[in-house]
């Protein structure tokens, strides 16, 4: 034990003088080298103690967990991208060298082809340099001349982003719940913890008590909006908005004191979080995921009618205490009297015409995925960048998904219909948003095609066991 501790700790030594030194020759910021060398660590610790499984499953965890981070990160490398690579590389890996089946839900595929379809049709017939060059950015994008020469180029690491939100995450969560069936609600808190996390950041942030995303992005909303750990504070609130139905089903289904006031904690966290970042569209959207997620329970049904009272009576105290209460609040969300809001209602409206002549130049099969998020409605988005073809693609997948989630409801205490209306307040806030093919989207899509892959290899298990001399997993 001594040698091994003796090989531990100079091993640590030496990737600690690496970092030391990488941090020094290059522009990598010092807290990046020392998350490289400490995760390496770890990884390496918990090989050794519990084997390649256990790394890989950690990995994803990891992966699901920091999904909703989007502006941390060096360069174009974020974490959950990254993490999910190497789970996906050590799974695999596994997978192939003691043979394991591997298995995706059929549903997936109509997207992801569509997907690849489109990305190699545009590599072949791509929008003329003349057209991107006059299409109106909201970002003020400026391309040179080799970037609009080479747009295509652009659109397949476009889609190539897109296919790893969209496949990536369900081969790792089905090769890992293979092994661990306990897994999806796992996943589950991860996500909710890891939007959690960004939203109490932006509330740190809102109270001065700590100016982290100053420090992540390269400017300050001069509105005031907050954006926690994420590129923009739409994309904090959509990832609120989002994990809201699993923390309310957590609250209301909680057995001890304590665990039912922590999940309360973070259901009041992540309507702050949607509050600070002033999103108007995950805001209402948020009002409706909650009556939904409560009267689903009927711990919740019962606490509803009270709720709704105390609400009531608790705004209408405020209006009644505080002068122009209503005005400032109004302003304060951005649904009277905001400049912000008005330029952003100005932009939206210049987004959607300049979409629809996406639309109206390459119907068939859009002008390609540089242009995925260009816009502030998804629906628009998908018509723009992948035209019919992705279009119909992600109604099928979409479709298929609903119809697995359904089937399987009631496995792990209702967790696949929590996702299939996580997955519905994306779809209803994607009308004014334009969050399309970030990783922490598909997450109910890994999630519900896990929770499937548990279900047909515990009927596989049983079924060999009933055969004398079958195979046990």
């Amino acid at each position: 034990m001594n040698r091994v501790a003796a090989v531990v700790l100079g091993a640590i030594g030496v990737l600690a003088a690496g970092a030391v030194l990488v941090a020094t020759l290059t522009s990598v910021p010092p807290w990046a080298v020392v998350a490289a060398v400490g995760g390496l660590t770890a990884v390496g610790v918990l090989w050794w103690l519990r084997g390649p499984d256990d790394v890989g499953i950690a990995l994803l965890v990891l992966a699901v967990f920091s999904s909703p981070w989007n502006a941390v990160g060096v360069g174009s490398l974020k974490p959950g991208p990254v993490l999910l690579a190497a789970s996906l590389l050590v799974l695999g890996v596994q997978a192939v060298r003691l043979r394991r089946p591997i298995s995706i839900s059929a549903w997936l595929w109509p997207l992801a082809v569509a997907v690849l379809v489109v990305a190699v049709i545009t590599m072949f017939v791509p929008p003329s340099p003349s057209y991107m060059a006059g299409r109106f950015y909201a970002d003020e994008t400026f391309f040179d001349l080799w970037e609009l020469q080479h747009v295509a180029w652009g659109s397949a690491l476009d889609a190539a982003q897109w296919l790893v939100a969209i496949l990536g995450l369900v081969f790792a969560a089905t090769l890992a719940v293979r092994l661990r069936p306990a897994l999806p609600p796992v996943l589950a808190d991860a996500w909710v913890a890891g939007a959690g996390v960004s939203a109490l950041v932006a509330l740190t942030d809102q109270f001065e008590f700590t100016a982290v995303s100053a420090k992540l992005l390269p400017f300050v909303d001069v509105g005031g909006r907050q954006a926690g750990l994420t590129v923009q504070p739409n994309h904090l609130a959509m990832g609120a908005l989002l994990v809201l139905p699993l923390a309310v089903w957590r609250a209301v289904s909680a057995r001890g004191r304590a665990s039912r006031l922590v999940a309360t904690a973070v259901v009041l966290l992540l309507l702050g979080g949607i509050v600070v970042a002033q999103s108007r569209g995950a805001l209402a959207v948020s009002l409706l995921v909650l009556v939904v997620a409560l009267v689903l329970h009927r711990r919740g049904r019962l606490a509803l009618a009270p709720l709704a009272v105390l609400v009531v009576v608790a705004i209408s105290t405020v209006l009644l205490a505080v002068p122009g209460a209503a005005r400032k609040v109004g302003e304060a969300l951005r649904l009277t009297g905001q400049d912000s809001a008005v330029a952003s209602n100005l932009l939206r409206d210049m987004l959607t015409e300049q979409t629809l002549r996406d639309i109206g130049s390459s119907p068939w099969h859009g002008i390609g995925f540089q242009v995925a998020v260009a816009g502030h409605n998804i629906w628009l988005q998908l018509l723009a960048c992948g035209g019919v073809i992705v279009f119909l693609g992600f109604l099928v997948t979409l479709v298929g998904f609903v119809a697995e989630a359904w089937g399987i409801r009631d496995r792990y205490d209702g967790l696949p219909l929590l996702l299939m209306i996580s997955v519905g307040a994306w779809l209803v806030a994607g009308i004014v948003e334009n969050n399309l093919t970030d990783l922490f989207l598909y997450v109910p899509f890994a999630i519900v095609a896990a929770v499937k892959a548990a279900d047909m290899h515990r009927t596989a298990v049983g079924a060999a066991v009933l055969v004398p001399g079958g195979a046990r997993s």
